[in-house]
């Protein structure tokens, strides 16, 4: 399980355990919320932290080869203004490749 701590502005908005699919929380994780903002500039920060004990679970799992591929590391964020039209849509995803948080591209 992670912590998902999303603020704008300096105020939390939302704070949420999430978890893996599958029964033993082995498939990807895909969380989806929505944060209705007006139109303009705000300070966006997104934080998610695997929980303490799970993580301390996986490095037992991995160093007993249970697990194969790159696993996300234990904490990311991601923290900076964004400046949004009306309808404008900003998403948050993980990129594997660079191991963080970063905004997605727009598609046009």
């Amino acid at each position: 399980p992670y912590r998902l701590v999303v603020a704008v502005d300096g105020d939390t908005v939302a704070v949420d355990t999430v978890h893996a699919a599958g029964a033993r929380s082995d498939r990807p994780l895909y969380v989806f919320r929505e944060v209705a903002l007006p139109p303009g500039r705000h300070w966006i920060a997104v934080g998610f932290d695997r929980d303490p004990e799970a993580e301390a679970d996986r490095r037992v799992q991995e160093r007993g080869g249970g697990r194969a591929g790159p696993v996300p590391p234990p904490s990311l964020g991601y923290r900076d203004s964004l400046t949004l039209g009306a309808g404008e849509v900003a998403l948050i995803t993980y990129d594997a490749e660079r191991r963080e948080l970063v905004r997605a591209a727009p598609d046009r």
